[in-house]
């Protein structure tokens, strides 16, 4: 799941489901590996990241007008006090001029911010923030797993498994073998040919892979 915020009964109710499978299993003699899988890469986890920093700079004295489609939960604003008292204010940043000019829909406001972010910040500062979110709420999945006596064998990052190159190689044999192919500025999978309704994305025009990916 996406580690953006606390878990919800919704998450419990799959956790509590999968850990009971996996304990019946092995008490049946099969090696049953439980894997908890982090969606942290991604336009959500950059939302998260934007969300910390705007209430980062909240607390450095700047004045904004918080976007709506943004992570408004309190767990944001204590994010964003570890962020400022461990760097004070390293990452502070002219909240007018970010805020300044931006498309009024709410999914190309964030997506303009988020661009701003990482042009201001650089790739080294968003992905300071970027990590700090991630790990506390990681943690905090953890410990209230744990609290309700589910525990996970391997946690796995979706952002690791696109760093190693896995995901980009995997692509590209595809488009050598033609299973996917460019329209729109995004690269689809045939998954029509396979039986689906329908064509799907596997990379998006901004660059972003896809969950289908």
């Amino acid at each position: 799941a996406n580690p953006t915020g606390p878990l919800h009964v919704g998450h419990g109710r799959g956790a509590a489901y999968g850990d009971a499978l996996a304990r019946v299993l092995r008490a049946a003699g099969y090696d049953a590996l439980s894997e908890y899988y982090i969606n942290d890469a991604g336009r959500q986890m950059d939302i998260l990241a934007l969300s910390v920093w705007l209430r980062y700079l909240e607390l450095c004295g700047e004045t904004l007008p918080f976007p709506r489609s943004a992570y408004q939960g309190d767990y944001i604003f204590d994010i964003a006090a570890t962020l400022h008292r461990e760097h004070a204010a390293q990452y502070q940043a002219d909240a007018e001029a970010l805020f300044a000019e931006l498309p009024e829909e709410d999914n190309p406001m964030l997506d303009t911010l988020i661009s701003r972010a990482r042009a201001v910040l650089g790739d080294d500062g968003f992905g300071r923030i970027h990590g700090l979110a991630r790990d506390t709420l990681v943690e905090d999945i953890r410990l209230d797993l744990e609290r309700f006596g589910v525990s996970y064998q391997t946690w796995y990052s979706e952002q690791s498994l696109i760093d190693s190159g896995a995901v980009g190689r995997a692509i590209e044999a595809l488009k050598e073998t033609g299973f996917v192919y460019e329209h729109d500025r995004a690269w689809w999978f045939r998954s029509s040919d396979f039986g689906d309704e329908k064509d799907r994305v596997v990379l998006r025009a901004n660059g972003n892979h896809t969950y289908f990916a």
